[in-house]
């Protein structure tokens, strides 16, 4: 009598009642969820509890069809990204699915720099990775460059010669041997002390191309003609002869 009441007492204790309910679909004492299986994955396990990540109540915490937690930080169920948040904008959006233009990892997502998309803190993003077009290939904007969307364009004027620019003097003004686009004038050349000093507009006489003589040797006329120096873009310097125009009179009567 002892003896088969130990055994009837084993049995009970290796097979408890809970196991002959669960997975029949109906929460009994003891399970904390059942969903008619005894599949895993699905938000109640074999022995019916509630796997991470999942809940299996509504919200009067009346026993329900088992869910995913989105925004819980543990991916569960069909989530393809959670961020332990419900916010939109961060790469893993309140429904938990990755945003476009983001790369998600577990519960961690970062931009996809070079994807043409500019999102987050990304600075730029021109769709590759290429170093010398304004965008560098973290994304961050490159010296001279300003960056808006996916596009990038130099700044002229800031000092610093970058793409396409031939010079940046620091100033978007003309006749400074830079031009307010960044290119190399072509200098014109003095011939009258006013001219060179711009205390008055020269006339058509005063002017020569940058092509003239810089040498006095060069022209025996402007060699006997006194002149004042004036310096080209390329540093080279020209000797101006403030004289030429008389010379050219002369030789007119």
């Amino acid at each position: 009598m002892i003896r088969a009441f130990v055994v009837v007492l084993s049995v009970g204790l290796a097979h408890p009642a809970w196991a002959d309910t669960c997975g029949d679909g109906v929460v009994d004492p003891g399970e904390a969820c059942d969903d008619g299986n005894h599949a895993t994955g699905d938000g109640c396990t074999a022995t019916c509890h509630v796997e991470p990540g999942w809940t299996c109540v509504d919200a009067a915490g009346v026993p329900a069809t088992c869910a995913t937690m989105c925004g819980d930080g543990i991916i569960a169920g069909d989530e393809a990204c959670d961020d332990g948040g419900t916010r939109d904008g961060d790469g893993c959006s309140a429904t938990c699915d990755i945003e476009t233009g983001w790369l998600c990892d577990a519960a961690t997502c970062t931009p996809t720099c070079g994807d043409g998309l500019q999102v987050a803190a990304e600075p730029c993003d021109d769709g590759n990775s290429q170093t010398g077009d304004g965008c560098t290939p973290a994304c961050t904007v490159e010296p001279g460059w300003t960056c808006s969307g996916g596009s990038c364009a130099t700044t002229c004027g800031d000092g610093i010669v970058a793409g396409t620019e031939q010079c940046d003097d620091g100033n978007r003004r003309e006749g400074d041997g830079c031009s307010a686009r960044c290119t190399i004038e072509t200098a014109p050349v003095c011939v009258t002390p006013a001219c060179a000093t711009g205390t008055s507009a020269p006339g058509p006489d005063t002017l020569v191309e940058s092509s003239a003589p810089s040498d006095p040797s060069d022209s025996p006329e402007l060699a006997r003609s006194v002149g004042c120096n004036t310096t080209r873009t390329d540093g080279s310097v020209l000797l101006v002869l403030g004289a030429l125009i008389a010379v050219r009179r002369r030789k007119r009567c």
